[in-house]
């Protein structure tokens, strides 16, 4: 029986979870979760996800995706297809190693937005594997909380500005704060009457359940600054296409970027198309 197509929107906010077959280790040394955090990046990059927190677990993963163009189901084929296809050649195994298809709950409140961030780099201190969340490398934590590099796809500064002005020590206390929590909202099949969170996830008032969550990105006109078209040499066309890409993960649509320089949408669709085709067969950023 053909499964459902999954229905996809530009704009929408995803807490993703991908767990292995019969829950068994998807990860059999570090080089495996380098390898599972290269093609997070490749498939953030390729298709614009703007994603804000991950955590890679012994048996399953968390990523927190908003997707300004619908591409989430692409990106996850491309991530879990190709890690599968390494896993398997590399310790000469067939079959499974995910456990069917990704989990994607969308995030249509501030109260699950900030609630998710906070779940996901806890989950280390749940699973008893570390007591603080700093001792877990393979979370966005470390470079959300300004301890440690993180992957060049993922936005960690953004959660640490909106939960806690930018302050790295306030950010730490704010993902320790409320541990009983029992994140009910983030598993809306489960019920727990009568239990109350310790603490709101949110740093200030929550919204209204069911408003979509805009997350605040950088004027048009910023993006665009010094640029013109038509570019001279390849060094500004390799600017431009930058720049168009930045513009498109922030929401901007090809018609407004198109308006902005004087050209056409038409001509913004083919410099998107180029840089994505070249990063594609490439391997690399341009």
């Amino acid at each position: 029986m053909t499964r459902p197509l999954r229905l996809e929107s530009p704009g929408n906010l995803y807490h993703v979870t991908v767990r292995g077959d019969r829950k068994e280790r998807i990860f059999e040394s570090d080089a495996d979760r380098v390898s599972l955090l290269q093609l997070i990046n490749e498939a953030a990059d390729l298709h614009h996800w703007h994603l804000l927190a991950y955590c890679l677990m012994d048996n399953h993963y968390h990523l927190e995706v908003e997707t300004p163009i619908a591409g989430l189901a692409e990106g996850m084929r491309r991530i879990d297809g190709a890690y599968t296809q390494r896993y398997n050649t590399h310790y000469q195994r067939v079959g499974h190693v995910f456990q069917g298809r990704y989990k994607a709950l969308p995030i249509l409140t501030e109260q699950h937005l900030f609630g998710a961030c906070r779940y996901i780099v806890r989950n280390p201190l749940r699973a008893g594997l570390v007591q603080d969340p700093a001792e877990w490398k393979w979370s966005s934590y470390r470079a959300s909380a300004l301890l440690a590099p993180g992957i060049s796809g993922c936005d960690a500064a953004w959660i640490r500005v909106a939960a806690a002005d930018g302050d790295p020590e306030r950010y730490r206390s704010w993902v320790m704060a409320g541990f009983d929590d029992p994140c009910d909202y983030l598993h809306p099949a489960r019920k727990a009457p009568g239990r109350q969170m310790v603490e709101s996830a949110v740093p200030t008032q929550a919204v209204a359940p069911q408003q979509p969550v805009l997350i605040p990105v950088r004027s048009l006109s910023e993006i665009l600054d010094g640029c013109a078209w038509p570019c001279h040499g390849a060094d500004d066309a390799a600017v431009l296409r930058l720049r168009f890409r930045e513009a498109i993960a922030a929401g901007y649509s090809q018609r407004a970027i198109a308006a902005a320089l004087g050209t056409s949408h038409v001509t913004v669709g083919r410099v998107l198309k180029f840089s994505l085709e070249s990063a594609a067969h490439s391997g690399h950023e341009w």
